[in-house]
């Protein structure tokens, strides 16, 4: 058998599609061996020497036989606001922490 590598890939360009989907007669393999050119593919691809594969789509059956149940659908909540924290400044709390300053300020008061 002949390789055909270099017509199935003039073929594939000139039928706008990949070489794995290019079909050839098997009744016309010397014909197509003897084409070198591009214009002897085009002159098999008119004479449906050469012709390209239907794509293959994906099968839908064992989906279309197999009945499901309708999906229940989710109720819809707004989310409930949680209460915020007030935040102190950063200052007030170091305040607090230190107790040299605290100390202070209560003597001051005491006075």
């Amino acid at each position: 058998m002949a390789d055909l590598r270099n017509q199935r890939r003039m073929a594939s360009t000139l039928l706008k599609c990949g070489a794995n989907r290019v079909w050839m007669d098997h009744d016309r393999i010397d014909e197509i061996a003897k084409a070198v050119t591009k214009d002897d593919v085009r002159i098999l691809i008119r004479g449906e020497a050469i012709k390209s594969k239907q794509i293959k789509g994906i099968s839908r059956g064992r989906k279309k036989t197999t009945p499901k149940a309708k999906p229940v659908e989710k109720k819809k909540t707004t989310p409930k606001a949680k209460p915020v924290e007030k935040k102190t400044p950063a200052k007030k709390e170091t305040v607090k922490k230190t107790p040299g300053k605290t100390a202070k300020k209560e003597k001051e008061e005491n006075k």
